[in-house]
């Protein structure tokens, strides 16, 4: 297994506790699972501030509702129009600072057109056993490669209702922090 902390910090880095704790416990319990999109934005997601999407074997799957369920999550039902099959969703409440964090739990790697989400990759067991320890958060994530490969393929794939492809200024930010952690440029 690979180990990966490119950032440095001038100060410590602190995430909710909701999270740590979450995520602690899952690899103290050998959850095998990894954050794989927008890993740029993995701080923000440990801090409430946007979204966490995270890959679950679907041997664990079981485990690892159970752990959320002792950490306080709550599984909710999303509205009409962006519930997807195989991707639940989970709240939990950081009592200290009385943040949320919202996990996107997938079961299987989904994208496509915005409501839809029509398209499934399969590369699930790559991305679980290719999987990083994130020392900077003890998260693991996708390796950047395979983030890479997934990012252009969701560009395309959500770009064909346009019949056109578009590169959003988000998505090449994100593509530049991939290429950095690759080594390449």
């Amino acid at each position: 297994m690979l180990l990966i902390s490119d950032v440095i910090y001038e100060e410590e880095v602190s995430f909710l506790k909701k999270s740590k704790k979450l995520f602690d416990e899952w690899n103290n319990k050998n959850i095998n699972y990894c954050h794989w999109k927008s890993n740029e934005h993995l701080h923000e997601g440990l801090n409430g501030i946007t979204d966490v999407d995270v890959l679950v074997s679907s041997d664990d799957r079981l485990s690892c509702e159970s752990i959320l369920t002792n950490e306080g999550y709550k599984k909710f039902i999303s509205q009409s129009g962006s519930k997807y099959n195989n991707v639940d969703e989970w709240l939990g409440f950081d009592e200290d600072t009385g943040k949320l964090i919202h996990i996107h739990l997938h079961y299987e790697l989904i994208t496509g057109t915005k409501y839809l989400k029509e398209y499934s990759f399969p590369w699930c067991s790559l991305a679980l056993d290719t999987r990083i320890l994130d020392l900077d958060t003890n998260v693991y994530v996708i390796s950047p490669n395979l983030e890479l490969i997934l990012l252009y393929s969701r560009i395309v794939l959500k770009s064909a209702e346009n019949r056109r492809i578009i590169v959003s200024d988000d998505y090449l930010k994100e593509i530049e922090y991939l290429k950095k952690k690759n080594g390449s440029n």
